[in-house]
């Protein structure tokens, strides 16, 4: 196939890659509330078929639904599996939150009048094309980007580049806003030495830790009221409880009925019955299962007893080479097995080659269209006759709801339901909703009791304000305990060996070799020993460190030699990696500091009625 052929076949992937690159690019950040809708609002056109208003200018839901299909297709092609409620709520906050802050960037970019020139849009398509043009096969030679392969593609006026041009002269003005931050970044020689030495040195330690646990039972570490309310002062922030709620509810599952097992049923005989008739059995398995090896046909390769669930391994045990079995009803479905072969492993074990297919046990459309009609009848009642003699008149269980924040995603046994937490934090005291649903069944709730924004009194947080200040103070012990004996073993040539003369109990322990920017084994990460190891020679003690566990006393056996020759191989490649990660801080937080000043509001959930909006 030509190259402009292959093009065109591929031009679909191109406008995946163009897009996700798009919506992968955004920063994620939190949700800013609490604007006044009044004093954001500047016209009603603005509220119309709008997901949030981001300082007074519009996100259109159309853009929105774009982004999170792109996001479902995504999540699909890379075997995700069905896209649940709770991954439908989870990937609806992150493209919204994208969208947020990437029209805070472009507000800024048009603020300041950045563009991008004809000049700069040409000279990135001819000179500087994308990783995805790279490393496309296509523009390949040998296995490495052939520019004049490239260029040929872009030369040739059959193929349509317009697309490409565009993404350039939209990206462009965004990366020179990010090159307009990072022109205040400096990073000189010294900075690239140090970061040399914390990720390219090895370190090797041994350490003793005084643990905290060991003053669990001191009867000196005493919490005094004042110092429980002292801390509770200082800390209120800890201590804020947000808005709750807390409901009752009635539903009716999607699990399948009799009926339904039965068509399953029948429907593994007819499976069987056509591969015993000769058609292709991984065909079958393409075309029907839903089991994650379908696309291999079904196949599920070699496999002894104890390995599949007991009635899938009683079939497959009991049958011959050649078998068809079915149906076999597990906790995952109903499956058609074929024995492909059976062999004695090198232990004299039997073990079974097969495949499958798996035909799950869903609700039919029967089942479903019934048991929402009775739960909408449970909906009528309960708003005419009151909740509970609903329930009384529906035979139906009344189940509570455990405390519901608005930032709740799931909802304990109900499981994800978006609408149910809106429901709850838009309706009064007694209010009942209509049906709801989700995956696993149809709910009707009732709100029964309201719990503002509030702060713990210290009565009720005080024994864990305790438990803190007690913790605070057996560290405090370790920490003075290893100073003593640091000291102590100061006036020796032993250091550790001598500190576990004076106490027998402590233990030196040797990790092995790490770098200073990165966890040590047994410690952690800790800045302090970090910044005292890098200033350390071998045979120094560093003075005790506080950690989690209690207070080490370490003692740097080795390191790494610095090597100028070895530091300037990797200088510039270091210079990179740290000017890069320097540019993400400072472009970070950038982004969060215009999020935190900007007035957003979500309008996702319509919780502003547009038509009685008076402006």
């Amino acid at each position: 196939m030509g190259l402009m052929g292959q093009l065109r076949e591929g031009t679909h992937v191109i406008l995946w890659i163009l897009l996700i690159t798009f919506v992968g690019s955004l920063a994620i950040g939190g949700l800013v509330g609490g604007a006044d809708i009044l004093d954001i609002i500047t016209g009603r056109s603005k509220l119309i078929d709008a997901v949030a208003l981001v300082n007074g200018e519009s996100i259109k839901s159309k853009d929105y639904f774009n982004y999170v299909n792109l996001r479902y297709d995504q999540v699909r092609t890379q075997g995700a599996g069905e896209i649940t409620d709770e991954l439908r709520v989870q990937i609806g906050n992150e493209v919204w939150n994208e969208l947020v802050t990437e029209s805070l960037i472009m507000q800024e970019i048009n603020k300041r009048n950045i563009r991008a020139t004809d000049e700069e849009v040409i000279w990135h398509m001819t000179e500087n094309p994308p990783s995805y043009f790279r490393q496309d096969t296509i523009f390949q030679t040998n296995g490495k980007f052939d520019i004049s392969k490239y260029r040929q593609a872009l030369s040739n006026p059959d193929y349509n580049w317009r697309i490409y041009e565009d993404d350039i002269r939209a990206s462009l003005p965004r990366q020179k806003m990010i090159n307009l931050l990072a022109s205040t970044i400096r990073v000189n020689k010294e900075d690239v030495r140090e970061y040399y030495k914390r990720n390219k040195l090895r370190y090797n330690i041994k350490h003793i830790i005084v643990k905290n646990a060991r003053f669990l039972n001191d009867s000196t570490i005493n919490v005094t009221q004042f110092e429980m309310e002292e801390y509770y002062n200082a800390n209120l922030e800890n201590y804020k409880k947000e808005p709750e709620r807390l409901m009752s509810y009635a539903w009716l599952s999607k699990l399948p009925s009799a009926e339904d097992t039965s068509l399953v049923m029948k429907e593994a005989l007819s499976l069987k019955a056509r591969a015993e008739k000769g058609i292709d059995f991984a065909g079958l398995a393409k075309a029907y299962s839903d089991g994650p090896s379908a696309s291999e046909g079904g196949n599920l390769g070699y496999f002894g007893r104890g390995v599949m669930v007991k009635s899938f391994e009683d079939a497959v045990f009991s049958a011959e080479v050649g078998d068809i079995v079915a149906p076999v009803l597990t906790e995952f479905g109903v499956h058609v097995i074929y024995i492909k072969n059976i062999r004695t492993s090198d232990k004299g074990d039997k073990e079974v080659e097969a495949s499958h297919i798996l035909l799950e046990l869903r609700a039919g459309p029967n089942t479903l269209s019934n048991n929402r009609s009775i739960a909408n009848l449970f909906a009528f009642d309960a708003k005419e006759l009151g909740f509970d003699s609903a329930a009384v008149e529906n035979d139906a269980l009344i189940q509570k709801t455990d405390p519901i924040k608005e930032t709740d995603i799931n909802l304990g046994s109900v499981g994800a339901l978006n609408d149910a937490v809106l429901f709850a934090f838009t309706a009064k005291v007694g209010d009942i909703s209509d049906v709801l649903e989700n995956e696993s069944g149809y709910y009707v709730f009732r709100l029964d009791e309201i719990h503002e924004a509030s702060t713990q009194p210290l009565e009720t947080v005080s024994p864990l304000i305790s438990l803190t200040l007690q913790f605070r103070k057996r560290n405090e012990k370790a920490l003075a305990y290893a100073q003593e004996l640091y000291e102590q073993a100061l006036s020796s040539n032993e250091f550790l060996d001598y500190i576990v003369e004076l106490d027998p109990k402590l233990k030196i322990k040797t990790p092995p070799p790490f770098y200073l920017d990165v966890n040590i084994s047994g410690l952690g990460k800790s800045g302090a020993l970090a910044g005292a190891l890098s200033i350390s020679e071998p045979g120094d003690m560093i003075r005790p460190v506080l950690l989690t566990s209690g207070a080490v006393i370490v003692q740097l056996v080795g390191k790494d030699n610095f090597e100028e020759p070895a530091f300037e191989l990797v200088y510039e490649e270091l210079q990179r990696q740290l000017l890069t990660t320097q540019q993400n801080t400072i472009f970070s937080d950038w982004v969060e500091d215009m999020r935190e000043k900007a007035e957003i509001i979500d309008l996702r959930n319509n919780k502003i009625d547009i038509e009685h909006t008076h402006l």
